[in-house]
This record gives structure tokens, C-alpha cells and sequence, in this order.
């Protein structure tokens, strides 16, 4: 009998060794969906023998791209802040080695292949990262390791579990409404460093573009992101796209990510520009295939606002309201509905357009002493405190900058931080805000009534539209970053559109608005990175 229990005792401790050397499954999700490797050298084999895909940067001088690449991506100008660093993997400890990656996959703002010493490496900051091949968590997708706590597998009773809803299928299910681990920067991401795009099929390298991840650039960089091309551009317009240093913009479905969100009334403000863009949310969203109808609009062409669109049919209001001119004609406020489908049934957005010209826009307040109506000394302020009360308060605003109007403006860093400060306090931090850049105006397509203003220089340097507004994105993000960094005002940056417009010349219509097909990839850039989150 002590001799059969010996034996007994000796597989159960081979069998143990054998679990050991496999992988573990944590209870009650399917071995199947998630596994947690024992063995690290396991890791050691895929990701070389140290646990991890080094990349070695090396000095390698100046290199050529093709014409064709030439031809059809121009990197942008002013560029402040841009990164650059030429990857090479490091060889994994088998004896065969890895192909280098070819030369032409990197582009620089000035055609060249940049690059940095092993030495220079080892004196940065950013020892040690760089995983060429970004994970699926890296890239936005769910975690691999969906750790569950026993203590959190509690009774039927108290967790109110469907009948016949097994443990593995509430488990899938939290998973799947899991915010997405953020994922983070490509380790070339730095101030100082020269800009560099990847192009073509090795932009799968890269993270899905996010605000997540925009608000981790923002606490490198500084900025806006700045640095990026067109890509694809042997098409009339519509395949091409913006391709950044640090990420890519990825598709999405716009009804699954509206219901997914619960965006049910998005909310524009700007100037003509702003329109426009507001335009570009409007038709992309209908040539996704949804409907979108006119609920109401301001009315035709005015430099007037109507006191019967904004007063909502209040009598009391509409005598409340004091009118100035606009100085924007094209300044007209909309209301689109739209019904998209969904997997689940139809799901309607609200889109609307609230002209606002400038950032303290003088052409409808209220006065002190109003018995009914709080003052607003401000459009801004009657909109937010007065109209967004009585017509819904939105789930998403998007600011487009009206730096057109303000490049004269002295005063219009003060300005823009009595908008925020107007914001702050009236919007719930449920809202998400979007601030948008202004793009580039272009002395040579001004024409016509607006050629009087070509070569028109700005503030006590001098400068040019193109380089004024550059110069105010820069400052106004210097007052938002505080925003920006904190995900508790829920408030979001953009792309620098000085930068992104710079290479579009020809899609510029009259030295400062653009054709359908500029506000087109603006609105696809703006909801490629909402709904990637």
C-alpha cells in the first residue's frame, strides 16, 4: 500500500511540472480565448533575448525616395517640432539574419533619410523603445490578459444574471464594453527631432491615431501635431490621405461609432470656414449612406442674425436680443437631422451650426438687468448659457478656430481664453469639446474682390496670413494644453491645419476657403480619431 502511494505521489509531481511548463486559464473564461504564458523564455524566443524588439538607430547619411513617391506625397512646411529617426530592428538571436527595411519607407520634410547613432541613442531619453510591429494593444484593441478576480464572480442573485447566461459569457461581455488600453508613442517621438513619415505599407507600424494618444503627444511635443504628408495622392482627391509621423488615421463606421458614443446632437461653431467644415460633417455623413434631412436654417445670405431662429419661439427672448452685424454673410446657422443604420436598428444624430465669427462674437446679447433672460455679453455666452438650454445641450462641440477674422485681432489670446472660461462653466464635462486650427490662406488664389488683400502683412513682425495664423495656433494651444492634459474637461486638440493644408494650394478657391474635398478629409480625420477611442 506505501509502495502505491509513492507511485501516486510521483506522477501527481510530473504532472505538476508538465502544467507548469504550459499555460494557465483563468476561471471562468474559455482556455481557448485567454491564456497567460508560465515561461518566459517563451517570450525570449519571439522578441530576442532580452523580452523585447530593440531597434537600433544607426547613421546611415543621407538617403534618395523614388520620383513616383516624390510626385505623390510633398511633405508640409513650418514645420516647428517635427521627429525623425531611421528603425533597424535588431537581429533575433537565431543566425538568420533580418532584412533591413528598405531606405525608401521613411521620408523626410526635405526628401532626405535621416538618422542617429547608436551613441546618440544611448545619450537620449528614449533608451529602449522600440517595438517596430505596434501589438494589437498597442493599436487599440481589447487587453490579451483579461485578469478576473474570484471575489468578483459573485452569486446569481446579486449579480443579476440572465437565465442561462454562463460565467464565461458575463466575463466576454465586460470585456467588451472595456475601455481600450491607450496605446502609446512610437519611441522616435521627441521635441528637437527632424520630421519623418512613413509611407505606404509601413504605416501599419504605427498606433491608430486617438485623442488618447494625441493628449500623450501633447505632453511630449507641445503642439499640435505638425508633422505629416499626403499619402496616395495619384487619385483627383478623394483616396488620398493625411498621414501623421506618430500614428495613422484608421476607417470607422460612423452609425455603429455614434450609438457606440452616444452621440445623439453634435454642435459646430465658426466662421464661413467653419460652415464649410460644418458642410463637410453633413455630406460625409450622407454619402456613408445615412439620410440626413434640413430641420431649419437662419435663412439666406445676411451679415444679420435672426432673433426668430435663436429665440426659439419665445416672444420674450426675441425682444431680449440686441443685433450687430456679423461681417460674415456666409455665417448662417443649420439643422441637419440624419438617420443612420445600424446593426442593432436606425439611430438619428442631430448636426448643427452655430455661427460664431470670432471668439468674443458681438452680434447677439442680452443686456444687464434683463428680468427674465440672463445677459450674455456675447454670442458665445447667450449660446451656451440661454440657447443650449431651451434647444439641448450637445453631446459633442467642435470649435472651428475663426482666425480668418481674428489674424488682426491684438487682443485675441485674451479672447480666446474668455471662450474657454464661457465653456468651462456652462458645458458639462459629459460633452466632449473638439478645438479645431485654421488652415492656410494662399496669396496667389486670391482673386477678384479679395485681391486687394494679397501680400496684407499682420502684428508688428510682419507676417503674412498663412504665417499670423501659424503663429496664433501656436499661442492658442499654449492657453488650452492645461485642457488638454487633464481627460477631465474632456476637451480635445487637432491636427495643425497650417500644416496639413500647406501642400493643397490647388483645392484653395479664393485665398481662404477651400473646395468640398479639403473640409471632406478634415471630417474624415475628426471622426477617424473620435471613434478610435
Amino acid at each position: 500500500m506505501a509502495r502505491r502511494i509513492r507511485v501516486f505521489c510521483a506522477l501527481v509531481s510530473l504532472t505538476t511540472i508538465v502544467f507548469l511548463g504550459s499555460t494557465v486559464s483563468y476561471p471562468g473564461i474559455n482556455s481557448s480565448q485567454v491564456t497567460i504564458p508560465i515561461k518566459p523564455n517563451s517570450i525570449s524566443r519571439e522578441m530576442g533575448t532580452n523580452g523585447k524588439e530593440n531597434v537600433e538607430l544607426r547613421e546611415n547619411g543621407l538617403g534618395t525616395f523614388s520620383s513616383k513617391e516624390s510626385a505623390s506625397g510633398k511633405s508640409t512646411g513650418l514645420v516647428r517640432n517635427g521627429r525623425s529617426a531611421y528603425f533597424k530592428k535588431a537581429k533575433p538571436s537565431s543566425e538568420v539574419p533580418e532584412a533591413e527595411p528598405h531606405p525608401e519607407q521613411y521620408l523626410t520634410s526635405s526628401g532626405n533619410n535621416v538618422a542617429h547613432s547608436k551613441e546618440a541613442r544611448r545619450n537620449s531619453n528614449i533608451r529602449g523603445i522600440t517595438i517596430a510591429k505596434p501589438s494589437k494593444e498597442r493599436a487599440g484593441a481589447l487587453p490579451k490578459e483579461a485578469k478576473q478576480k474570484s471575489e468578483e464572480l459573485k452569486p446569481k442573485e446579486e449579480t443579476g444574471r440572465p437565465k442561462g447566461v454562463t460565467d464565461n459569457q458575463i466575463n466576454n461581455q465586460q470585456n467588451a464594453f472595456m475601455k481600450p488600453r491607450a496605446p502609446k508613442l512610437p519611441g522616435f517621438v521627441r521635441k528637437g527631432a527632424k520630421c519623418q513619415v512613413l509611407v505606404e505599407k509601413h504605416r501599419t507600424e504605427l498606433p491608430t491615431c486617438s485623442t488618447d494618444l494625441f493628449r500623450e503627444y501633447y505632453s511630449i511635443i507641445g503642439s499640435f501635431p505638425e508633422c505629416g504628408m499626403w499619402l496616395d495622392t495619384l487619385g483627383y482627391g478623394f483616396s488620398q490621405r493625411y498621414g501623421l509621423d506618430f500614428c495613422d488615421f484608421k476607417a470607422y463606421n460612423l452609425p455603429e461609432c455614434s450609438l457606440r458614443k452616444r452621440l445623439h446632437h453634435i454642435l459646430m461653431l465658426g466662421d464661413s470656414t467653419g460652415w464649410r467644415t460644418f458642410m463637410g460633417l453633413v455630406n460625409t455623413t450622407i454619402w456613408g449612406g445615412n439620410t440626413c434631412h434640413l430641420v431649419v436654417e437662419e435663412g439666406p445670405f445676411s451679415m444679420l442674425p435672426s432673433t426668430t431662429y435663436f429665440s426659439l419661439g419665445r416672444r420674450s427672448l426675441q425682444n431680449s436680443l440686441n443685433v450687430e452685424e456679423r461681417r460674415c454673410g456666409w455665417c448662417r446657422a443649420a439643422v441637419y437631422d440624419c438617420e443612420m443604420r445600424t446593426n442593432t436598428g436606425l439611430h438619428t444624430v442631430r448636426l448643427e451650426f452655430a455661427p460664431a465669427y470670432k471668439f468674443k462674437d458681438p452680434s447677439l446679447t442680452i443686456s444687464p438687468g434683463n428680468p427674465k433672460w440672463r445677459s450674455s455679453r456675447t454670442f458665445q455666452e447667450f449660446l451656451f448659457n440661454t440657447y443650449v438650454r431651451l434647444a439641448g445641450m450637445p453631446d459633442a462641440i467642435v470649435v472651428d478656430f475663426p482666425l480668418n477674422h481674428e489674424k488682426r485681432n491684438q487682443q485675441v489670446v485674451q479672447d480666446f481664453k474668455a471662450l474657454v472660461d464661457v465653456m468651462v462653466e456652462h458645458v458639462p464635462r459629459t460633452t466632449q469639446v473638439h478645438w479645431i486650427p485654421t488652415a492656410s490662406e494662399f496669396e496667389s488664389r486670391r482673386h477678384g474682390k479679395s485681391a486687394k488683400f494679397i501680400n496684407t502683412t499682420f502684428g508688428n513682425e510682419k507676417l503674412l496670413a498663412s504665417e499670423q495664423i501659424y503663429k496664433i495656433n501656436t499661442m492658442l494651444f499654449s492657453e488650452l494644453k492645461p485642457y488638454l492634459l487633464n481627460s477631465s474637461y474632456n476637451m480635445h486638440g487637432f491636427v495643425n491645419l497650417v500644416n496639413m493644408s500647406s501642400a493643397k494650394e490647388t483645392w484653395n478657391e479664393d485665398g481662404v476657403h477651400y473646395n468640398y474635398l479639403w473640409y471632406l478629409h478634415v471630417i474624415r480625420v475628426l471622426l477617424s480619431m473620435v471613434c478610435a477611442d
